[in-house]
């Protein structure tokens, strides 16, 4: 049996790999950016040494504002991105400013070329190669920004090389072509690995979150589960509370009293051991029900089931198994010694008095007691302990007849 497969929404994935990668493009953006005025600060050096300050201080301006527009549309990008807002306008702006960079730093060569200071102009290109690396891996996520940041780069200075009168320029422009081809592969494959990437992390935080879900929804739904199960053991309990026992006086029912007197047969049929039974039934209970109301009758039936089982052992069971009749159940006791045990009962019934205003009320009874022939069944077994109660009744009440 295989466990359940957990899939990804390949669109909305694709969606959220395109928000991140547009996140880590921007963050980069913005952290180049703010890193820029050191390399800034040295070419602008190279510019004053070379052609003047003047120069150096219109490509400084120029790009020192190129890269102030990064930092302000990339702190606007990142709000929007936080605030789950729309982002377009944002990488838009970010995708123009890879392109003014690009221009800004090819630009650069314009500003340092003098004739005589040839070593300067090298320099110069050197920084390029530098700063167009690192610009390429930082705009290597998007590759709609690599694109406009390498033209802007390459057209300057292979313009430059046309118009000037530099000995070794086709060589440079050669090179300069090669070298911005090998970034721009170079940034290709970079982009590639880093989508993977960041496939592969997306993908597995979806697939933790789907999992977590799924975890608090089967522990929730275990939890119900557990919760209606104890509700269902609680009712059973119940259910097998009302079915065993009689709800009024504690005695057992007379379903299970009728169901333990099988097993007793069944019991002394494979070992061989006594066992009696005592038929009880409470002498004139109609009179008080009639006379004192259904109120005091259960009062009176409570009472008689009390004082029987203060007389009864451990193993012993008491049953009402009618109105006011109850059946006692001696496993391990032949016929002399219940009879014995009938007559404490009686004894203990008869002493009870319920009080009601000024009238004491007495709870006699009459029973009957049969021990468990070899050859009977529940039924017949019962049927003696009744003509046991039946003669009890017939020599006046309030006495205990043994049937052998």
């Amino acid at each position: 049996m295989t466990g359940p497969v957990h899939t990804v929404d390949e669109q909305l994935l694709a969606e959220m790999v395109q928000r991140e990668s547009t996140s880590v493009f921007n963050e980069r953006l913005i952290a180049s950016a703010l890193v820029s005025p050191m390399v800034i600060a040295f070419v602008v050096w190279l510019q004053v040494t070379a052609a003047g300050a003047l120069q150096a201080l219109e490509w400084g301006a120029m790009i020192a504002g190129v890269e102030l527009l990064i930092l302000f549309f990339g702190r606007g990008f990142r709000k929007a991105l936080q605030g789950n807002r729309p982002i377009n306008r944002w990488l838009n702006a970010q995708l123009m400013c890879c392109g003014l960079l690009g221009l800004m730093w090819g630009a650069a060569t314009w500003f340092v070329w003098a004739p005589d200071k040839f070593f300067f102009y090298v320099a110069t290109l050197c920084v390029l190669v530098g700063v167009s690396f690192i610009c390429m891996v930082v705009m290597a996520p998007m590759r709609w920004a690599m694109l406009p940041f390498a033209v802007g780069l390459f057209i300057l200075p292979l313009v430059q090389l046309l118009v000037i009168d530099n000995p070794v320029g086709r060589e440079i422009g050669v090179g300069w072509v090669a070298m911005i081809a090998v970034q721009l592969r170079y940034s290709r494959d970079l982009r590639q690995e880093l989508i993977r990437q960041i496939d592969s992390s997306v993908r597995n935080s979806m697939l933790v979150e789907s999992l977590t879900r799924v975890s608090r929804e089967l522990t929730r739904a275990n939890t119900e589960k557990e919760t209606r199960n104890a509700e269902l053991h609680a009712l059973m309990e119940q259910l097998n509370h009302l079915v065993t026992f009689d709800q009024l006086t504690g005695a057992y029912s007379r379903r299970y009293f009728m169901e333990e007197l099988d097993r007793q047969v069944a019991l002394h049929a494979r070992h061989g051991a006594p066992v009696s039974l005592i038929m009880m039934d409470l002498d004139h209970f109609k009179s008080i029900n009639d006379r004192y109301g259904h109120e005091v009758g259960d009062r009176a039936l409570r009472e008689a089931a009390l004082h029987a089982k203060a007389e009864l052992r451990d193993g012993d069971m008491l049953g009402r198994v009618g109105g006011e009749e109850f059946l006692v159940l001696l496993p391990m006791t032949n016929l002399e010694a219940a009879t014995s045990l009938a007559e404490r009962l009686r004894l203990s019934l008869a002493a009870v008095g319920l009080v009601e205003g000024v009238q004491i009320i007495r709870i006699p009874a009459s029973l009957g007691v049969a021990e468990l022939r070899d050859d009977e069944d529940a039924t017949a077994w019962l049927r003696r302990a009744d003509d046991g109660l039946y003669k009890a009744k017939a020599a006046g009440r309030n006495r205990v007849v043994a049937v052998a």
